[in-house]
C-alpha cells in the first residue's frame, strides 16, 4: 500500500493474476496489460525504465519499436483501470506504480512469525502461521502470465516458498 489515487490498486499474484480498484475487480483480459501491470507492481514503487519494460514484455520478439509499443500498452493498462489510472506514473525514463500485492502481504505476515515459533519448538503456533500464510493462495502463482520470462522466474521462486510453508505446516 503505497498511497491512494482513485481507490486502492490491489494486485493479487499467488494463483492467476486478480486485480482490483476501489475495492471492485478490475478485468484485464489482455496479457500484456496484465503482464505490466504485474511487472510493476513486483518493483514496489521503483521506476522501471522503457526499455527494461519492452524487454520484459517482449523478451527476443522483434517489436518494431518497443517503447511506442510500450505506451500503447500502458495507455490500454490505464484505461482499464478507471478510476485508478493515476496509479501508473510515467516517471523519468519509466514507469512505477502505486499498488498493494495484497496476498503477498498477507501471506509473509504470518509466514515472518514461523522462523521464531520453530526456534521455540512451538509447533502449534508453526502450524497455525504456516496454515495462515498459505491462506491466500489460489494455485500456482503467476498461472497466467508464465509466458512471460520475468513472472515465470518470479512464479518458480513463489512457488518454492509456497513449497516450503507447506513442508512447515506439514511437519509441524
Amino acid at each position: 500500500m503505497l498511497g491512494r489515487v482513485g481507490g486502492e490498486l490491489r494486485v493479487q499474484v499467488l494463483g492467476p493474476v486478480l486485480v482490483e480498484a476501489g475495492g471492485q475487480p478490475v478485468p484485464l483480459r489482455r496479457p500484456l496489460e496484465r503482464g505490466l501491470l504485474v511487472r510493476l507492481a513486483l518493483a514496489r514503487g521503483t521506476v522501471l525504465p522503457d526499455e527494461r519494460l519492452a524487454a520484459d514484455l517482449w523478451e527476443d520478439e522483434d517489436a518494431g519499436d518497443p517503447i511506442a509499443r510500450l505506451r500503447v500498452v500502458v495507455s490500454r493498462l490505464r484505461r482499464a483501470l478507471g478510476a485508478a489510472a493515476g496509479a501508473v506514473i510515467r516517471d523519468g525514463g519509466g514507469y512505477r506504480v502505486i499498488a498493494d500485492l495484497a496476498d503477498l502481504r498477507e501471506a509473509r505476515a504470518p509466514a515472518a512469525r514461523l522462523p521464531a515459533a520453530a526456534r521455540a519448538g512451538d509447533y502449534p503456533a508453526v502450524r497455525a502461521a504456516a496454515a495462515a500464510a498459505l491462506g491466500p493462495g489460489r494455485g500456482p502463482a503467476l498461472s497466467d502470465l508464465r509466458a512471460f520470462s520475468f513472472a515465470r522466474n518470479e512464479a518458480q521462486r513463489l512457488d518454492a516458498w509456497w513449497l516450503e510453508l507447506t513442508v512447515h505446516r506439514l511437519t509441524a
